[in-house]
């Protein structure tokens, strides 16, 4: 015979929407939760696995925190996460904070449906995760590293730039365009060091032999890069340091129908599959994002089993710089 929660709620002496909020993760007083535990085993009923782990205390589910559910960049990994995290043993919930703008609140959302773990794409808002984390569970972070409060999972941005800087050095270019973040993120703020110590140590002059260009977005790269290569001397190389950056400057590039790497070399961060439609590979710092998905769920499901003896952990991942088409030898 197949019974319904109705049922359970019966067989309980319990409210239905008692033994529905027990079923769908919320805790209840302690001796209802007994009582409809002990109607589900009577009757055979079957719960989600959310209501059968509260015996224990855990939810077997983790939140991922994003900033928007299209991001390029974090959608994949939380993709590659969701597997991992799947084939643990554990259900994903995603929250989104690129609508409100607010993170600590997505944060919390996920906490209020006792997730046992988050992991985190910064939005730069929150600088003490500590004061947050109310619940103390692992929280760990992508991309950037914010505080001792939680473990991180990065990528080597300085080096990352030291190598886009030695190769622009190698191919003789001294008129160059940086297009970069907010420095006030450590991402961005790794990337520019990288660059500019590079070029700086190398003889170069800030604002004579390279310029760099603030940008938050798309659209603001590629509004950028249209007025840079309308100037009165377009640098002969453009290096991008976010995904995003990247396809804004392309844009403005295609749409002025120049070629790479004749009329203008370019080095971008981050590989896409729509890059392809140009007539060579672009040269890029790429990020590989299965890697930063292993490495962050690893981490992850340490602490979910307890194990804190490397608290806090900082893991710096190697970038890969791939050597296309689009740098041209002058």
């Amino acid at each position: 015979m197949s019974y319904t929660i109705k049922d359970v709620a019966k067989h309980a002496n319990v409210s239905v929407g008692t033994a529905s909020k027990y079923i769908n993760g919320i805790f209840i007083k302690e001796k209802n939760s007994l009582r409809i535990q002990s109607a589900i085993e009577a009757l055979n009923f079957t719960p989600n696995a959310l209501a059968r782990s509260l015996r224990e205390n855990k939810t077997k589910t983790i939140g991922i925190v994003i900033r928007n559910l299209i991001d390029i960049f974090s959608g994949v990994i939380a993709s590659d996460i969701e597997k991992e995290m799947t084939n643990n043993g554990y259900g994903v919930l995603i929250s989104n904070y690129g609508v409100s703008g607010n993170e600590a609140e997505a944060i919390e959302l996920l906490m209020r449906k006792h997730v046992d773990g988050i992991i985190v794409f910064p939005s730069g808002e929150i600088r003490d995760y500590g004061k947050i984390n109310k619940e103390n569970i692992p929280i760990v972070t992508i991309d950037e590293y914010v505080d001792e409060a939680c473990d991180s999972v990065t990528m080597n941005n300085y080096s990352a730039s030291c190598l886009a800087a030695k190769y622009i050095l190698q191919n003789g270019h001294r008129n160059i365009a940086i297009i970069t973040g907010e420095i006030s993120k450590n991402v961005f703020l790794e990337r520019y060091l990288g660059i500019k110590e590079t070029l700086l140590n190398a003889g170069l002059k800030e604002n004579e032999n390279f310029t760099f260009y603030d940008a938050i977005d798309s659209k603001s790269s590629y509004k950028i890069t249209k007025k840079i290569l309308n100037g009165k001397f377009p640098p002969t190389i453009i290096y991008t340091t976010s995904y995003y950056f990247t396809v804004g400057a392309l844009m403005a590039i295609s749409e002025k129908r120049l070629s790479m790497p004749k009329q203008i070399s370019f080095i971008g961060f981050d590989y896409n599959f729509m890059f392809d439609v140009f007539e060579h590979d672009l040269t890029s710092i790429n990020q590989n994002h299965e890697e930063i998905a292993s490495a962050a769920t690893k981490v992850l499901l340490t602490r979910l089993s307890g194990d804190y003896k490397t608290f806090p952990k900082k893991k710096v991942l190697n970038v890969d710089f791939c050597e296309g088409g689009t740098v041209l030898k002058i």
